[in-house]
């Protein structure tokens, strides 16, 4: 992704003949396809409820169609991510390692800029930008 987009603003300074621009990202060399922050391009994201909501039954459990809140959970927490980041959800985990069952999620936060670049940006999905709207 740094290599190409490297590759991708030399070609369009020199097609702008934009030579002293173009000596210079020659000597700088590919930048990362991310605006640095503190958090860095990639976000972990944990589902959970009280461990409490979990020890809960519903329903018959010899029915056909029983479901425990931990499988119900973790079909809605997995079509959640679906719906919300698609393609950038790239790891889901169900975890039982503490008191309450939880879902870990990986987000890279791909997209495309105007001019053909590829780019880590958080701020594209609204889960990110403002958490607490989303």
């Amino acid at each position: 992704m740094k290599w190409d987009n490297h590759k991708k603003e030399l070609a369009q300074l020199e097609k702008r003949r934009c030579s002293t621009e173009l000596q210079r990202r020659l000597a700088e060399g590919p930048k990362d396809p991310w605006r640095a922050t503190r958090h860095g391009p990639m976000r972990e994201i944990i589902l959970t409820a009280h461990a409490d909501w979990f020890k809960v039954a519903e329903g018959d459990p010899f029915s056909d169609d029983y479901e425990t809140r931990e499988a119900a959970f973790q079909r809605l927490g997995v079509e959640w991510l679906e719906k919300t980041f698609g393609d950038d959800c790239v790891h889901a985990r169900a975890d039982r390692d503490e008191s309450a069952f939880h879902i870990h999620a990986v987000i890279l936060p791909r997209t495309v800029t105007k001019d053909g670049r590829k780019m880590l940006q958080p701020s594209k999905h609204d889960a990110i930008r403002n958490y607490e709207k989303a």
